[in-house]
């Protein structure tokens, strides 16, 4: 029991360090500290900076990412694939993800789900075919408020919510400004937003100080920050990739931040695509089936994530 309490605590405080964290990416571990209320005779920083190293090492969060808002150019697609023979299925997924910005190789009706820039791959030379693609509009990665139930409980309690109907918001820019150097000190800091100025001065052959005010001023207001956590660790949980119509997008999303751990959503022209932590097939499709009966998901397609790059 007193093990128990422990674990629940120091659970506790990782979630607190992943809000606090969400809120600023770039906080420092000072700023965590006081905003945790970590601060006083023995809590000292060094504290917060071992917690934090063991949620990287155990996978219960991981670095905070940078995600380019959805603007008419550069434009976001998000492709569904199937490979046109069976051959080198896999082998395929490993060039396309050499490509793209984000592959998925899925067990279902499609083979890959992938995202990148418009016409910026040419899917011939994988013998690959479209069988659907949309404009992909900024991803959501849900805070988990029910970091501490069990996906089983927590999956109840969105069952028993009364949903209202509403799309997601889909906001579109004009064109991206940004120079060379804005380019390339997002494309160093997209993976990591938390790392040093430094380190990507070191890379763009100019001072800390200028990265810190492009990043500030030009790469901050076009982007939106991405960030994750998993209470018992990434690997730990089974993952099942959605396609869902619905009417009340905006209300389920919410509820999705009941769950146990990040949702990924990724809102398409007409519907909404959704990757779901879970540890029991179970217990996440009788929640789906649920929701379709009681019309808050229209339909729904399932997938099984096999790998990411």
């Amino acid at each position: 029991m007193k093990d128990r309490t422990i674990l629940k605590r120091h659970l506790e405080t990782y979630y607190n360090i992943f809000i606090s964290i969400s809120a600023g990416a770039r906080k420092s571990i000072s700023r965590i500290a006081k905003d945790i209320g970590h601060t006083g005779r023995g809590r000292r920083r060094a504290t917060i900076s071992k917690y934090l190293q063991d949620m990287y090492e155990r996978q219960i969060t991981f670095y905070p990412n940078l995600l380019l808002k959805t603007f008419e150019n550069p434009r976001w697609k998000a492709f569904f694939l199937k490979k046109r023979d069976e051959e080198e299925v896999f082998g395929t997924f490993k060039r396309l993800s050499g490509h793209v910005s984000y592959a998925l190789f899925l067990s279902g009706k499609y083979d890959y789900f992938i995202t990148c820039r418009e016409n910026t791959v040419d899917f011939d030379q994988f013998d690959v075919e479209i069988v659907r693609e949309s404009v992909l509009y900024t991803p959501i990665f849900t805070k988990p408020s029910g970091w501490n139930r069990t996906f089983e409980d927590a999956s109840k309690k969105i069952c028993d919510l009364t949903f209202e109907k509403g799309y997601l918001n889909r906001p579109k820019s004009g064109i991206l400004q940004w120079d060379d150097l804005d380019c390339k000190i997002f494309e160093l800091m997209k993976g990591n937003a938390r790392i040093e100025y430094t380190k990507v001065a070191e890379n763009t052959g100019v001072t800390s100080a200028t990265v810190k005010r492009r990043f500030v001023t030009n790469i901050v207001p076009n982007c939106e920050f991405a960030h994750y956590f998993f209470p018992k660790g990434y690997k730990y949980y089974n993952k099942t990739f959605f396609i869902i119509h619905s009417r009340y997008e905006e209300s389920l999303v919410k509820a999705f931040h009941l769950l146990p751990c990040t949702t990924y959503v990724y809102p398409f022209e007409e519907e909404i695509g959704c990757i779901v932590f879970h540890r029991s097939i179970n217990d996440l499709m009788t929640m789906m089936e649920k929701l379709k009966v009681e019309k808050v998901i229209d339909s729904f397609s399932v997938f099984t994530p096999l790998r990411h790059d």
